[in-house]
């Protein structure tokens, strides 16, 4: 019995020695590269990582929105006064739609960036119970598109799960059922979509936890 674990012990000890042999010489063959501040990055935080239709790397930060190339940096930042830029320069979650719009979830609210003018849009939304026409001005800390790109979700600090239609400048508040009353104010943190199911599931922190939408629910 001693002999065959003995063996077996041996077995197991050159395979992990070769193993990481083996990694080691292919992490020699693969090439890596430092991208920071010193190459254009806007800010070397980086909080989020998305690669759109033409193949484009972008980079939120704390500091910008970085867009690479393959060869350099183009950095976007809010600058006052211009509504055509991000609404704010601390980025927080990128996705894009079917449109190839990019969604960008900001501390202070959502951008678009439109593909075609390369300029920012500020979308609306629409509150569950009014029609009114409203701005976020608070943080949207994560943002997710859905069904093929057709819907992009947006959860926020304060008027929790947002839904808007791709390349569109207004989308829908979504309320949260506490019971038989419908509450507006409450935090998202985390959105998954199952495209297997056509499930959305958004995370409230608190006594709600994991929620999830069906398709026909949110179209």
């Amino acid at each position: 019995m001693r002999r065959r674990l003995f063996f077996n012990y041996i077995i197991l000890s050159v395979f992990f020695q070769v193993s990481a042999v083996s990694l080691i010489h292919a992490s020699d063959s693969i090439p890596v590269q430092y991208l920071g501040i010193e190459q254009g990055l806007s800010n070397n935080v980086v909080t989020s990582i998305y690669q759109d239709h033409d193949g484009f790397m972008w980079f939120g930060t704390y500091d910008g929105l970085s867009r690479y190339d393959g060869y350099g940096f183009k950095v976007y930042r809010n600058i006052i006064g211009d509504t055509t830029s991000l609404c704010h320069s601390h980025i927080n979650s990128i996705t894009g739609d079917a449109a190839d719009y990019l969604w960008i979830g900001t501390s202070k609210g959502i951008s678009v960036f439109d593909p075609v003018s390369r300029r920012f849009y500020t979308p609306s939304f629409r509150s569950f119970d009014k029609d009114d026409r409203n701005t976020l001005t608070g943080n949207s800390n994560i943002i997710k598109s859905a069904f093929n790109g057709d819907i992009v979700f947006a959860g926020t600090d304060t008027h929790g799960l947002l839904y808007f239609k791709r390349s569109s400048s207004s989308g829908l508040q979504i309320p949260l059922f506490i019971g038989k009353t419908k509450v507006s104010s409450y935090r998202i943190s985390a959105i998954e979509y199952d495209s297997v199911s056509k499930k959305v599931w958004v995370y409230v922190p608190g006594n709600y936890r994991w929620r999830w939408l069906m398709d026909s629910e949110v179209r």
